[in-house]
């Protein structure tokens, strides 16, 4: 830890180093048998490093244009049913990572940026998956599934968020931004841990409820 502090500054590795310093005290001075319980707790800290920016930018780049191109299909798609039931058409183009919504007789560019590509929901869903695996799951294979599907469930939820965002700039550009911009992100974490549980739900299908043993024989002598 401290290497990372006066030798190499890395923030990222720095996070990493202090867990596993904590862990090795935790071992030390609790023993093996105390420390098990506390594996997952020092475990879980992972998700409190600070992402380095060379990682961050690799990582969000292909982010940003899966939120553009999907928040782009599913507002054409919405612009397709509202010129059904109304007669103020809007029009939505792409241009890189900027959608561009047209609506009477205005123009509102909206930059999925850096911010709005999603790496920050991944890691707080990835943070939920874990929890709620943990707690919610049985068997290992099933807090490994729900852990992999926390990512789809992420890009999926900040396609609709960007979206959201682009219908809201027709009636105020401000809602795109500051505070309202944070609140709708932190609000969709709401289905995301409905989306979980209904995967718990059917990874718990899957599995067959073993019956004690002797409940069989025990029915039999009454």
């Amino acid at each position: 830890y401290v290497f990372f502090i006066v030798g190499v500054s890395n923030h990222m590795l720095q996070g990493l180093s202090l867990i596993l310093v904590l862990g090795s005290v935790l071992l030390l001075t609790l023993g093996p048998r105390v420390f098990r319980f506390m594996f997952l707790p020092v475990l879980f800290l992972v998700f409190a490093i600070t992402v380095s920016e060379q990682v961050m930018i690799k990582l969000t780049f292909p982010l940003q244009l899966i939120a553009s191109k999907g928040a782009y299909w599913v507002m054409s798609a919405g612009a397709t049913i509202w010129s059904a039931f109304s007669s103020n058409e809007f029009l939505v183009t792409l241009k890189g990572n900027t959608l561009v919504v047209d609506y009477a007789g205005k123009s509102h560019p909206l930059n999925v940026a850096e911010a709005c590509s999603g790496m920050r929901m991944v890691i707080a869903f990835l943070a939920l998956a874990a929890t709620v695996g943990l707690f919610g799951c049985k068997q290992w294979w099933q807090r490994v599934a729900l852990f992999l599907m926390a990512t789809p469930v992420a890009v999926v939820l900040n396609i609709f968020r960007v979206a959201l965002l682009g219908f809201l700039t027709m009636y105020d550009p401000g809602l795109a931004t500051g505070d309202a911009h944070m609140i709708i992100g932190t609000l969709l974490l709401v289905p995301g841990l409905f989306a979980f549980m209904g995967i718990v739900w059917a990874l718990n299908r899957c599995v067959a409820e073993e019956e004690p043993e002797g409940e069989p024989a025990a029915k039999a002598s009454g």
